[in-house]
């Protein structure tokens, strides 16, 4: 957790950075708060900053952040977790033992390669550096953005902290903005950009550069498209499993409890099921939470999709004699009742606050520490290799084509006609025939019409052709999502995913579609790693869990709330140019009537997440 100001124009001083750090949060093992120029001081300088280590690793001990090099001219702090520190000890020069914190191994890196040292790093990180030489900083963040780096520049003034909730706190922000929260509510979000007008965000994946009071920001992943052929498909699995394996190993680097997320299907069971096994080794248990509806409450039921994945999960954790499992079921909560406690922690609203409650409600009993999460799974091993029966089809495996076809059938809805047609018609016809019905990719919009008028290219953006390989790679290399609560403010908890391991997303990035349908079915690379790690059952298990599907019965419950803060927005000019609060009164209705969809609760949480954002703001 870090703060750097600089100030081109009159300079700034300790305590500014300190006002800003100490709104940082961080879990109770974080380290003390230290700064440069240190001690008291009310000095004017071209730049200082602040640091914690939240003392989630054992090295953390160690760090003595922030730091400066030999000759002074170089001001550099970061969060991180280097997955790679046994490659780069050596090449730094630096002693192989665990006396080296992380933050002084990245810092040697930067002094070393400088700009081209993301190619030299494997982990999560965010840092930033300042060159008094220059008068200039460079920042930038690990590939996905799992760390985060949000930046306000004023003037000739930049102020860069890892945590939003410090920069909104400051008179710095510009205020909200009110056509991105009007976006939110219809889940489009613009990379860079917060709920605030002059807070940006350095993406995953992404540098920031300043200088002469101009920014600018650029990519730095651009992962490599050339394709890595196999003569048999078993040397995909092992592969794929050599680089998985050492993904998660990496993540159970830790000075805290260990915790997993773990449901009924593959890839919190994949990760769930080989942290066990990797910990046992070492005598450790692993704690697995489950998220599952309230006892004796409607749910709401899908084709494909079970309501409730507990006991599929506890399948999983019986076969790990290591695993202590715990099952969270539904409190009756609503999103109303943890939105505001996410805006004072996160300062943004977030996608989802029905998720937001099963996860808030897993983290409380787990306490601080780090989860282990898969939340990549479906764009990384456990794809569904979607697009891959055009392979299929003209490679003449006809058999494996139809398997696949119809196991997307059965989890997915599409008829298999729609999916093996696309292996035979020309991309010209197909274009005719979408592959995927119209009416499933319907979201209820509750904006106001003239807000959709208005930006209609931004909530109907042009993405590539579902089923694509050029889909495929997007979705894998997406930023992690930023409009979500921060775990290290909100809980003390630090999320980890080894399905977004920048090598093994490398790694399957340059796989052919083919590879992640082995044996003919979809999702076939991650049932092939389950293997003697899952039960049969659930590693060959089609249908899906859902989660929160008790949550449209608590919201039924909780109309009267609702309806209450709806009228309170609706004595908002702001809000009143953003939503259809007609059209909202009529799905209060029809949720009232016992229509149990989320494409129906989801829209509303987000509308009055945003509304209750502004509100808050006004």
């Amino acid at each position: 957790m870090f703060a750097l100001i600089v100030d081109q124009h009159k300079g700034t001083t300790q305590e500014e950075v300190v006002r800003l750090a100490v709104r940082m949060r961080g879990p109770a093992s974080a380290g003390p708060l230290r700064t440069v120029p240190p001690g008291p001081s009310v000095t004017r300088h071209d730049a200082v900053a602040a640091a914690r280590a939240p003392g989630l690793l054992p090295e953390d001990q160690y760090d003595v952040q922030p730091l400066r090099s030999h000759d002074g001219r170089t001001l550099f702090v970061c969060q991180a977790r280097l997955d790679n520190r046994e490659e780069l000890l050596p090449k730094l020069d630096m002693p192989k033992r665990s006396g080296v914190a992380d933050s002084s191994l990245l810092f040697a890196a930067w002094q070393r390669w400088g700009e081209e040292i993301h190619q030299h790093l494997a982990g999560d990180y965010a840092f930033a550096a300042y060159m008094g030489e220059t008068d200039s900083v460079y920042a930038a963040v690990d590939h996905i953005g799992h760390y985060r780096l949000y930046f306000v520049v004023n003037d000739r003034r930049l102020a860069i902290c890892s945590q939003l909730a410090a920069l909104a706190q400051s008179e710095e922000h510009g205020g909200v903005d009110e056509v991105l929260l009007g976006l939110s509510a219809e889940a489009r979000y613009i990379q860079g950009r917060t709920p605030f007008r002059r807070i940006h965000r350095v993406e995953g994946g992404s540098c920031l550069r300043w200088r002469n009071g101009e920014v600018t920001t650029s990519r730095w992943w651009q992962p490599s498209t050339h394709a890595t052929r196999y003569l048999r498909s078993e040397e995909y699995v092992a592969a794929a499993r050599e680089a998985f394996d050492r993904a998660v190993a990496c993540c159970l680097r830790s000075a805290q409890p260990i915790s997993a997320n773990l449901s009924g299907g593959l890839d919190s069971g994949l990760v769930s099921a080989t942290a066990a096994m990797l910990l046992r080794a070492q005598g450790k248990t692993l704690k697995a939470f489950t998220a599952a509806p309230a006892n004796g409450v409607p749910v709401f039921e899908r084709r494909g999709w079970d309501a409730d994945d507990a006991a599929c999960a506890s399948l999983t954790a019986a076969m790990h004699s290591n695993i202590e499992h715990f099952v969270i079921r539904g409190d009756g909560r609503i999103a109303l009742d943890l939105l505001p406690e996410i805006h004072a922690t996160s300062a943004t609203p977030v996608r989802n606050g029905a998720n937001h409650l099963w996860m808030d409600a897993i983290h409380k009993t787990a306490g601080e520490g780090v989860m282990l999460v898969g939340a990549r799974g479906n764009f990384s091993i456990s794809y569904s290799g979607a697009g891959a029966n055009i392979e299929l089809l003209r490679g003449g495996r006809f058999l494996h084509a139809w398997r696949s076809a119809r196991e997307l059938r059965q989890g997915q809805g599409s008829p298999i006609w729609k999916t093996l047609r696309a292996g035979v018609l020309p991309p010209a016809i197909r274009q005719l025939f979408p592959a995927v019905n119209r009416s499933d990719l319907a979201v209820l919009s509750l904006t106001s019409n003239s807000f959709q008028r208005r930006y209609r290219a931004l909530i109907h953006p042009r993405r590539p052709t579902p089923g694509t390989r050029a889909a495929a790679s997007r979705s894998a290399t997406l930023p992690a999502f930023p409009w979500a609560a921060d775990t290290l403010a909100m809980w003390g908890s630090e999320w980890r995913d080894p399905l977004a391991d920048k090598r093994l997303l490398e790694l399957l990035l340059s796989f052919p579609l083919v590879a992640f349908l082995q044996e003919g079915r979809s999702r076939g690379l991650a049932r092939a790693l389950g293997r003697r790690r899952l039960p049969e059952e659930i590693r060959l298990r089609t249908q899906r869990g859902s989660q929160a599907a008790d949550y449209s019965a608590a919201m039924a419950v909780a109309l009267a709330r609702y309806r209450s803060l709806a009228e309170r927005m609706q004595q908002s000019a702001v809000c009143r140019e953003l939503f259809n609060f007609q059209e909202l009164a009529g799905i209060f209705d029809r949720i009232g009537a016992g229509n149990r969809s989320p494409e129906l609760t989801a829209p509303v949480d987000r509308v009055m997440d945003a509304g209750l954002f502004l509100l808050k703001q006004e």
